[in-house]
């Protein structure tokens, strides 16, 4: 019969880097100068038979010169003060998916489910302020979770029922003014004039109130990042600030605009980073200085012709690069 192991490493004082160096960046980020110690522990959930578990508990986590392994038990002061992070449901987590791995090949059987979370084990004199900022600095909601002290019964994951997609009653008749404190309220990264396009795509298209999942949906892929709004945004005026590097910056920038009316003549095509980020591989192809550039109809990265050597065979092959100079 499967049962819940309960395993936690640490580890040993002089290989404890990363729970040192958190601790320092608690003591002078953050200002915790009551903060004495920091212990950075692993804890490990496990689904095993039996018979299975001293084989796999001394294959996965021998105690080595570098590592502390207590099964069960974590020994503690009654002073320490605890904080456990676990992965969000579905969020990928490397110790877990390598924990599974390994006792499906220990055992023969498929990938058993494997829960890890991260405790830190505090001491010192905290104030519930201190806490609570240690919290907020170590645990990143987008990817984890407060965890709980108590092993489970169970590994598998209970789900709750959804709940009923909100409707945005009402969305398709409002105001401009009252478009705009929706997106205020929402936090869109939609403009006014966004919000008014997609009003009216469901008022004469979809003719509904949309739910809110379909906003946020939309919302996200009319980002910054994906519509390139700040680098599309024309640059009416550019002043170069005095300093030692001013001469450099002037002659790039003129050599840019050099180059620009070179490419095609400006016209009313406006100045924009997006432009300032591309002239330079234009005038490069523009003199042919780009042979091994593959042109295409992808825009979104580049291609590069290059002859790769495989088991002593030269080989032609397409290197597709792209710099996120946007991020």
């Amino acid at each position: 019969m499967d049962q819940v192991v309960r395993i936690f490493t640490e580890k040993k004082p002089g290989f404890d880097a990363p729970a040192r160096l958190l601790q320092q960046e608690l003591q002078e980020y953050l200002g915790i100068k009551g903060l004495r110690r920091v212990r950075l522990i692993y804890r490990y959930d496990l689904l095993l038979k039996e018979e299975e578990k001293d084989r796999v508990l001394a294959a996965l986590f021998p105690e080595t010169l570098a590592d502390r392994v207590f099964v069960e038990e974590l020994p503690l002061a009654t002073t320490d003060y605890l904080l456990i992070k676990e992965p969000l449901l579905g969020q990928f987590h490397p110790k877990e998916a390598g924990a599974s791995q390994a006792i499906a090949l220990l055992t023969g059987r498929p990938e058993p489910p494997v829960r890890v979370a991260e405790i830190l084990v505090l001491s010192g004199d905290l104030s519930g302020a201190d806490l609570e900022g240690i919290k907020s600095y170590w645990l990143n909601p987008l990817a984890a979770q407060e965890g709980r002290w108590e092993k489970p019964a169970s590994l598998q994951p209970t789900l709750a029922a959804p709940s009923q997609v909100a409707v945005l009653e009402g969305f398709i008749a409002k105001s401009e003014e009252e478009l705009a404190a929706l997106g205020e309220e929402l936090g869109l990264a939609m403009s006014p004039a966004d919000l008014r396009f997609c009003q009216a795509y469901f008022r004469d298209r979809e003719q509904r109130d949309p739910t809110v999942t379909e906003i946020r949906i939309l919302d996200t892929y009319w980002s910054d990042h994906c519509r390139h709004k700040t680098f599309n945004t024309p640059i009416t005026a550019v002043t170069i600030e005095e300093s030692p590097l001013t001469k450099p910056i002037q002659t790039a920038y003129e050599a840019y605009l050099a180059a620009r009316e070179a490419l095609a003549p400006a016209g009313d095509r406006p100045l924009c980073l997006m432009d300032l980020a591309t002239a330079s591989m234009k005038e490069l192809r523009r003199l042919g200085h780009l042979e091994d550039l593959e042109e295409s109809e992808e825009t979104n990265a580049a291609s590069i012709r290059i002859t790769v050597d495989r088991d002593g065979r030269p080989e032609k092959w397409l290197l597709m690069f792209k710099n996120e100079t946007h991020n």
